[in-house]
Parts: C-alpha cells; sequence; structure tokens
C-alpha cells in the first residue's frame, strides 16, 4: 500500500513538474528544443506509469497477501485464546484434583498411621496371648504333676489305697464321679490350651504378614507420594511455560495490532494522497488554462519532487522492514505453536500419569480396606480367644478349689480309715484273748472229748459276735 502510494505521488509531482517545464518552455525562446524535452519526459513519464502500474498491481497483491496472513494471524490469534483458555480450565481442573487427591492422600497416611498403631497392638496382645498360654501350660502341667498324688492314675477305677477304705457304695461312686469329671475337664483344657497356643501362633503369623504387606503398601504409597510431588513440580515448569507463552502471545498481539494500525495509517496515506492528486490536477487544469508557470511554483514544484522521492524512498526502506518484520513474526508465531503443542502434550501426559496414579492409589484404598476387615476380624477372634482364656483361668480355679475340697475329704476319710482300722485290730486282738480265755475256762469244766465237741459251735458263736460287732463298727 505505501509503494502505490509513493508511486501515485511520484507519478503525479513528474507530471506537474513536466507540465511546468512546457509551460516555462513554452514562453521561453528555446520552445522547440523544450518541446522534444516535453515529449521525451512525457514518454519517461508514460514509461514510469507503466511501472508505476505493474508496482501498483504487485502492491495490491502485496497487500492482499498481507491481508489474508493477517486474517490468518487473527484465526491463528483466535484459536491460540480458545486453546489457552481450555488449557486454563484443565489446568485449573488438574490443581482442583491434585489439592482432592492431596488430601485423600493425607487421609491415607493418618489411616495408615492407625493402622500402624492398630498393629503393634495386636502384636501386642498376641504377645501377651501367647505368654498367658504359656503360664497356663505350666500351670496345668503343674496340675497333672499334682492329681497323681491325690488321685488314681488315668484309666484306673479307684485309688490305690481307696479300696481298702470302707465307704458307702454312694460316696464311693460320687468321689468316682468327682474324678472323672475332673479328668475330663482337665482333658479337655489340655486340648483348648493347645489349639489356643496352635491358634496363637497362626494369628502371629498372620499378623506378621499382614504387617510386611502394610509396611509393602507404606512403601508403595510413599513412591507414589513422591511421584506426585514430581509431577506438581512438573506442572509447576508447565505453568510457568504457559505464562511465558501467554507472554509471548501477547506480543505478538501487539505487534499484530500494530500492523493493522500502520496498514490503516498507509490506507489512510493513499486516501490523503489521493485528495491531493485531485486537489493537485485541479490546480493542473488551473495551470493549463493559464499557460504559464512562475518561477515561485517552479521551485516549489522541485521542492515537492525532492521531497517526495525521498519520503518515497523511506516508505520503501519501511516496507521492506515491514516485511521482514512479518516473516519473524510468522517464524516466532510457528516457533511458539510448537512449544504450545509440546506444553499440551506433556500436561496430556502429565494428566494421564496422575490417573494411573489415583487408579493405583483407589486399588491400594481398596487393599487397605481389606486388611481393615481382616484386621478386625482376628481382633474379633482375639478377643473371643481373651474371653475363652479367661474361661479357662475360670476353671482351672474352680479344678483347684476342687482339689483343694478332694484334699480334704480324702484326709478326713483316711483318718477316718486309720482310725476304723486301729479300733478294728484292738477288736481282733480283744476276741483272741476273750477266745483263750473261753478255751481255757471251758477246758476246765468239761472232759477233753466234750470240749473238742463243743470247741467249733463256740468259735462260730465267737466269730459270728466278732462279724456284728464289726458291722456295727461299720
Amino acid at each position: 500500500m505505501k509503494r502505490i502510494i509513493f508511486f501515485l505521488s511520484f507519478f503525479f509531482i513528474l507530471s506537474l513538474f513536466l507540465l511546468f517545464l512546457f509551460f516555462s518552455f513554452y514562453q521561453s525562446n528555446i520552445f522547440q528544443e523544450s518541446i522534444a524535452n516535453l515529449e521525451e519526459g512525457l514518454k519517461r513519464v508514460s514509461y514510469l506509469f507503466v511501472e508505476s502500474k505493474l508496482f501498483n498491481k504487485k502492491l495490491k497483491e502485496d497487500n492482499k497477501k498481507l491481508k489474508e496472513d493477517n486474517k490468518k494471524l487473527e484465526e491463528d490469534n483466535k484459536r491460540l485464546e480458545e486453546d489457552n483458555e481450555k488449557l486454563s480450565q484443565e489446568l485449573k481442573k488438574l490443581s482442583e484434583e491434585n489439592t482432592s487427591l492431596k488430601e485423600h492422600i493425607e487421609e491415607l497416611g493418618e489411616r495408615i498411621t492407625t493402622l500402624k498403631d492398630t498393629n503393634r497392638e495386636l502384636i501386642r496382645k498376641v504377645k501377651e496371648l501367647t505368654e498367658e498360654n504359656r503360664r497356663l501350660k505350666e500351670t496345668l502341667a503343674k496340675l497333672k504333676a499334682q492329681l497323681p498324688k491325690v488321685s488314681f492314675k488315668k484309666g484306673e477305677k479307684f485309688y490305690a489305697g481307696l479300696e481298702e477304705v470302707s465307704l458307702d457304695p454312694k460316696e464311693r461312686k460320687y468321689i468316682e464321679f468327682i474324678i472323672q469329671s475332673i479328668y475330663k475337664e482337665l482333658d479337655s483344657l489340655g486340648v483348648n490350651v493347645n489349639r489356643l497356643a496352635r491358634d496363637a501362633s497362626s494369628y502371629k503369623n498372620r499378623f506378621l504378614r499382614k504387617d510386611g504387606e502394610l509396611k509393602k503398601k507404606i512403601v508403595e504409597i510413599e513412591s507414589l507420594l513422591k511421584e506426585l510431588q514430581h509431577f506438581k513440580e512438573e506442572n509447576k515448569e508447565m505453568l510457568a511455560k504457559l505464562d511465558t507463552l501467554e507472554k509471548e502471545k501477547q506480543k505478538y498481539v501487539e505487534k499484530i495490532n500494530l500492523l493493522r494500525k500502520e496498514n490503516q495509517d498507509l490506507k489512510d496515506n493513499l486516501n490523503s494522497f489521493k485528495k491531493e492528486k485531485e486537489v493537485m490536477m485541479s490546480y493542473i487544469d488551473d495551470l493549463k488554462k493559464r499557460g504559464t508557470f512562475t518561477k515561485s511554483e517552479k521551485e516549489n514544484l522541485e521542492k515537492t519532487i525532492n521531497d517526495l522521492k525521498s519520503e518515497l524512498q523511506l516508505k520503501i526502506e519501511r516496507i521492506k522492514s515491514l516485511e521482514r518484520e512479518i516473516i519473524q513474526l510468522k517464524e516466532d508465531y510457528q516457533r511458539a505453536i510448537n512449544k504450545y503443542e509440546i506444553a499440551k502434550e506433556k500436561i496430556e501426559e502429565a494428566e494421564r500419569e496422575l490417573e494411573r496414579r489415583a487408579d493405583r492409589i483407589l486399588k491400594l484404598e481398596n487393599e487397605l480396606r481389606s486388611k481393615e476387615i481382616s484386621i478386625k476380624e482376628l481382633n474379633s477372634k482375639l478377643k473371643r480367644q481373651l474371653k475363652e482364656l479367661a474361661n479357662l483361668r475360670e476353671s482351672v480355679v474352680k479344678v483347684r478349689l476342687e482339689n483343694a475340697s478332694l484334699y480334704k475329704e480324702l484326709e478326713a476319710k483316711e483318718a477316718a480309715f486309720n482310725s476304723l482300722k486301729k479300733q478294728l485290730e484292738k477288736i481282733g486282738h480283744l476276741s483272741t484273748q476273750f477266745r483263750e480265755q473261753v478255751n481255757k475256762v471251758s477246758q476246765l469244766f468239761t472232759s477233753p472229748e466234750e470240749s473238742q465237741k463243743e470247741e467249733e459251735p463256740g468259735e462260730k458263736k465267737i466269730e459270728v459276735e466278732i462279724e456284728s460287732i464289726e458291722s456295727k463298727e461299720k
């Protein structure tokens, strides 16, 4: 556009100058030479006019191309603004997801700490349970070691000395029933203690295995937290790059606006040159009518032509510099678009990676929930085992009390048996002495044959009396 204005101005000034020369030489003595020079000037002007037409055509094409480039730049700018808006929304959404994910990870950390405390408490309870089982085993071993001293062996029917004691059949059956029930209860206690020991060992192994799994999960979560921190730093870098791209885009927009403004200024200048051309054409028509040029007018025309030449040269240089700037702007804009695409791809990759990390964290959370459920079940089992142990303690205390009462009863029975045995021995001794005295008395009052005949029934009577006495004593 500037070139068109320049050539039109140059052509107009040159025409004025030639007209001025024509009218000045017309009045001089060398009119013919002036006409020849004027014809030559007209030829040159026609040649310049053709060149100006070609240049004008080329300038129009360049202006059209520039308009197309400006339109394309506007479309690209609009698309870039839309992409930037979309990207800002995505980044905002991503920051919100990162915040929620950070809160979720903090909550997972708290839950993991709680699980660690629960796991330590469960291990402590398992140790206590193992120690309690060991003490119960020792207590049962002591009880089993003490029971043979006061009771019969398993499989026997009575005590070793119980058959020698004369007891009532009901008392004998009652004592036998008590001893058998005690043995049964002791056997059940031994089975329960062995089962509890095996369960405690299996529970301990399960707890250790769960603890190892929880430690692995904690390490995985810590690694995920580190990766999330790395992605956050990358997001910050991407945001910084996007800010720089936004600033560069703003610069390009400002440059485009300046080019538009210059283009508008060129259009305004072209319109002003058209108006000046019309004024000059009217002025030339007036001069043609008058047919003379003054010296001052000639000087003014020459000065105007020189000014227009210098201005034309400046405009040409400015147009060349604008073309270089436009090429540079296109290259910079293409580089900015490439950077934007790379940054967009990196952000999309980061979003996909964050989604994968979120899925893994969700999977770990589900596994942690399942572990919590299993730990709760183990807690309930431990509580049941503790209740069973408490019941076992109570039963052991009951067995001890029953053993003490049985000790007392056996001591009383043994004392009664010893006193009864002593009385029986005394009665036997007295019966022997009485029998000897009766035999002596009978021998004094009877003959030897009668004494031999009567000796047998007398012995039977004495034995019957002794048996009756023994039965009474019993």
